[in-house]
């Protein structure tokens, strides 16, 4: 088993939330917001570093800014190719993992990810998938093998087209949290993951 620590996390938190009506990372879920509780879960796990890729206000995210790196997507329109690429970019080269982790998925267990990484440990060249009830979901981890070729991708690309092309090293990992396949992306989403996963002052109310 190799020896894989520190992993960094990228938050993609660019998306223009059209159907949603308002921007993603912000809504308040469990004791904080979508973009908060995704920097706590991996600040828990113990990334080195944590990169969010957004648009808009900068200065709307200073209450992260000593725990998490920002930069902004100019064109979040070309999709979340674009966002993984700015996120990559700030990264180096050697850095040991790399977890991809949009943010209209905040509920996904720590131990979801510890599962991951451990799984990675195994065959470092390998790209990481969750299942749930035989479907996959996010977030993706993979290492510092994959990252030239996904920088490499035309912009018409995506993350499905590197798993696509490297199915023999996609280790679909079966997790035990429905989360992974919660994907929130209109107010109906977001009402009924509040009901899945109520904010702990919610029983007091």
């Amino acid at each position: 088993m190799t020896e894989i620590s520190n992993p960094a996390a990228v938050i993609l938190a660019a998306g223009n939330s059209t159907r949603m009506g308002r921007a993603k990372l912000w809504l308040p879920f469990q004791s904080s917001t979508f973009l908060g509780e995704l920097i706590k879960a991996y600040r828990g796990l113990g990334c080195h570093r944590i990169i969010v890729v957004f648009s808009g206000d900068l200065e709307a995210l200073t209450e992260y800014e000593a725990q998490a790196e920002f930069i902004r997507n100019p064109n979040p329109q070309d999709g979340p190719l674009s966002s993984i690429k700015l996120g990559l970019s700030l990264l180096p080269p050697t850095n040991p993992g790399y977890y991809i982790h949009p943010v209209d998925h905040p509920a996904v267990k720590d131990e979801t990810l510890t599962a991951l990484l451990e799984a990675l440990k195994t065959d470092p060249k390998a790209i990481i998938k969750p299942i749930f009830d035989g479907r996959g979901g996010h977030p993706i981890l993979l290492s510092s093998f994959w990252r030239n070729e996904l920088l490499a991708l035309p912009p018409s690309a995506s993350l499905r087209t590197l798993l696509a092309a490297h199915a023999d090293k996609l280790v679909k990992l079966s997790v035990a949290d429905p989360a992974v396949l919660l994907n929130v992306n209109t107010p109906s989403d977001y009402n009924n993951l509040l009901k899945l996963y109520p904010s702990p002052d919610s029983s007091d109310s």
